[in-house]
């Protein structure tokens, strides 16, 4: 596994307008703000009309960089351009001094040369080739930030629903009544029969019609 740097090199301009009655010894502080960068230049333009009545200064970490590194020294010119070479890497801003002391607004244009630092990270595949991922301003997520990335947690599955209880019956409520058993209705004698007698067959004589007699039986 192999890590390597490499630098995009891009312009970044930047316009500062100083508003008028801006004292020297209260000069505004401005930042401009160019990321984490090489800087391997910045130019200054002062354009006509300045006439000597403005100043600029360029500090990094409360160190003067731009026109010097000593402190109360500024850029004084009127329709001039100049550049300086940096070649720092910085992490944060610049701060912009800056003052005009005649009656009207009055801009500096500046513009920085600077390369952004990107890390490339290569690899061996199975099949011997390379796998390349650039981390960097312009490849997403940094490597801090793919190092806090945490796996969330499986969602938990809800509770099963349990039936709804049989509410017990109100109270004063009567149970449905049974209903009697289906009444028999009595047997109804034989024709000829008085109520309580018997039927009793007699066996008759050959060949002739079999008659029935009747006996009483009491009960």
């Amino acid at each position: 596994m192999a890590n390597t740097r490499t630098l995009q090199v891009r312009n970044v301009r930047f316009d500062m307008a100083v508003p008028p009655g801006t004292a020297k010894a209260v000069p505004l502080l401005t930042a401009w703000n160019l990321g984490k960068v090489v800087v391997d230049q910045i130019s200054v333009r002062v354009p006509p009309g300045h006439s000597g009545l403005t100043g600029l200064a360029v500090h990094y970490a409360g160190v003067p960089i731009v026109p010097t590194d000593q402190p109360g020294v500024f850029f004084v010119g009127d329709d001039q351009e100049w550049v300086w070479t940096i070649g720092w890497e910085i992490s944060g801003p610049f701060t912009l001094v800056t003052y005009n002391t005649d009656i009207y607004t009055h801009t500096f244009y500046l513009a920085a040369q600077v390369r952004d630092i990107s890390l490339v990270v290569a690899g061996a595949t199975e099949a011997g080739g390379t796998i390349v991922t650039t981390v960097g301003p312009s490849a997403g997520p940094s490597v801090e930030e793919l190092a806090d990335a945490v796996t969330q947690p499986p969602a938990e599955e809800p509770p099963a629903e349990t039936p709804p209880a049989e509410e017990p019956p109100a109270i004063g409520t009567q149970p449905p009544a049974e209903e009697p058993p289906a009444e028999t209705p009595p047997a109804t004698p034989a024709p000829g029969t008085q109520p309580g007698q018997v039927q009793v067959p007699q066996p008759g004589v050959v060949g002739r019609v079999p008659r029935v007699v009747y006996k009483r039986v009491v009960l």
